[in-house]
């Protein structure tokens, strides 16, 4: 095959030269990849939901088909991702909630930190503080109380505008690793109150 420069003993100083370019090519390389795989948070990050619209969605078991035959799931195959869910004829708002409505919402999450807020990320878009149980919709009134599972949140934020008419919700986690863990999932939603 070829001869290499580091297959010759000794080898003219040209070819050693290259054999060290070629070392210290591979050394750069390596030292990226560890620095991309040390911080993949950046990498996973809600900047515009790059990440995310590429992450398969989270499917979670409807307690209440326990025991049930389900047959096909059109909806929401595995392949889907959060930018194609988005577009899904199924999250376009269809008429107003009352107070014991349920409907699927697609489900993010988001912390307080500033690449993923628009003004002060410890403020919600009605002047209260983020905590446990903040939540941000764009098609409920604020104040609206909602339940998914066993956890209750009122809606007292809202979320970028591409969002509006869309059964969308993003809820409040302390931290950005608790955000990119729940990634982006379909779940139901009961409207408890409305104001």
């Amino acid at each position: 095959m070829f001869n290499t420069p580091t297959q010759t003993k000794g080898g003219s100083w040209l070819q050693r030269l290259w054999a060290v370019s070629c070392d210290g090519i591979e050394l750069i390389v390596l030292f990226i990849f560890i620095a991309v795989n040390l911080f993949p948070a950046q990498t996973l990050a809600f900047n515009n939901e790059v990440g995310l619209s590429n992450s398969a969605l989270v499917f979670d078991l409807d307690p209440a088909l326990e025991g049930v035959a389900v047959v096909g799931i059109e909806a929401y195959p595995q392949a889907k991702t959060f930018a194609r869910v988005l577009q899904e004829e199924s999250l376009q708002v269809r008429s107003s909630l009352t107070a014991g409505s349920r409907v699927h919402v697609l489900t993010t999450a988001y912390s307080s930190t500033t690449d993923q807020t628009d003004g002060n990320p410890f403020v919600t878009a009605n002047g209260e503080r983020v905590g446990p149980g903040t939540m941000a919709a764009n098609f409920l009134p604020m104040g609206t109380t909602v339940k998914i599972g066993d956890n209750i949140y009122v809606i007292n934020d809202r979320m970028n505008v591409r969002y509006n008419n869309k059964y969308v919700v993003d809820i409040w986690k302390p931290n950005r690793a608790e955000a990119i863990q729940h990634g982006a999932r379909i779940m139901e939603m009961e409207v408890v109150t409305l104001p």
